[in-house]
């Protein structure tokens, strides 16, 4: 049986926090922290409704980069159950092949990194 992950077209990213956020105008003030991220999109979570099926423009800030005015279109949006008065929502990126394989490249890059509490164990350990 395959895991979750395999069926998926494009793999997941373990992506350190301070490395990526994206910012949607039409659905937050403030850049937002990406969940289950990969070059087929993310989800994020905000605190206006976003119509499902809807196109946004989005830009990714990923480490020292920013790619401005992709177009990501809602898959699916639920009220959070965590959190009164959010939203989850699912992005599906819209690009090209050439900046969805750019893309993939930098996400790679940051999967790599050690993520802030791993490296905090490795330093303790010495």
């Amino acid at each position: 049986m395959k895991s979750s992950n395999e069926k998926r077209k494009h793999p997941r990213h373990d992506i350190p926090l301070v490395e990526m956020l994206v910012d949607i105008p039409e659905l937050s003030d403030v850049p937002l922290v990406p969940e289950d991220v990969s070059t087929g999109g993310f989800k994020v979570v905000t605190s206006r409704e976003p119509a499902q099926g809807a196109e946004y423009e989005v830009t990714i800030h990923v480490a020292d980069m920013a790619h401005e005015r992709f177009k990501a279109e809602v898959t699916w949006a639920r009220e959070s159950e965590s959190a009164w008065g959010t939203w989850s929502v699912s992005m599906k990126l819209i690009m090209s092949e050439e900046d969805r394989e750019r893309f993939s490249g930098e996400l790679n890059k940051l999967s790599e990194l050690q993520a802030p509490e791993e490296f905090e164990e490795e330093f303790l350990e010495e």
